[in-house]
């Protein structure tokens, strides 16, 4: 019975953070390449980690239904570390390695993926830890909302 548990807790958490990644990643190279989307997508970003962590899962819970919806509160969550660690991370790139990969002959594109990226990918991926423990921690609040964990 606990080894299920343990199981479905990092489930629960494995799922979260798999779409808090693609998600994250999206938003976050987004909020690097428009400033006008920068400051709308690290707001609400703002304002999700701003709820505390068992409302969120109460309310997703009263809206969605009980179950192993907790995903998606935990996925919520856990955007603000990655969205803004990917925007830092790409931000924090010297204009010089950008301004080498143009001489290079390479397109914004092209730039973003093969030299960009690959240098934030540190912060990039502190960002990524720092939500995986925080979806860990929050997932225990699921079992007081019937969400399981």
């Amino acid at each position: 019975m606990t080894v299920n548990m343990i199981l479905d807790h990092l489930f629960i958490v494995l799922a979260a953070i798999c779409i808090a990644i693609v998600v994250g990643l999206f938003l976050g190279v987004l909020s690097y390449l428009s400033p006008a989307a920068r400051k709308v997508i690290l707001n609400i970003a703002d304002l999700l980690q701003t709820i505390p962590s068992l409302a969120m899962l109460g309310l997703i819970m009263i809206v969605i239904g009980a179950g192993k919806q907790t995903v998606i509160g935990l996925s919520l969550y856990s955007l603000l570390p990655i969205i803004r660690n990917t925007n830092l991370g790409l931000t924090e790139v010297s204009p010089a390695i950008k301004e080498a990969a143009m001489g290079c002959g390479m397109t914004k594109l092209q730039s973003l993926f093969r030299v960009e990226l690959p240098i934030a990918f540190p912060v990039v991926f502190t960002g990524i830890r720092i939500a995986m423990v925080n979806s860990i921690s929050t997932a225990v609040f699921a079992t007081f909302v019937g969400g399981g964990g």
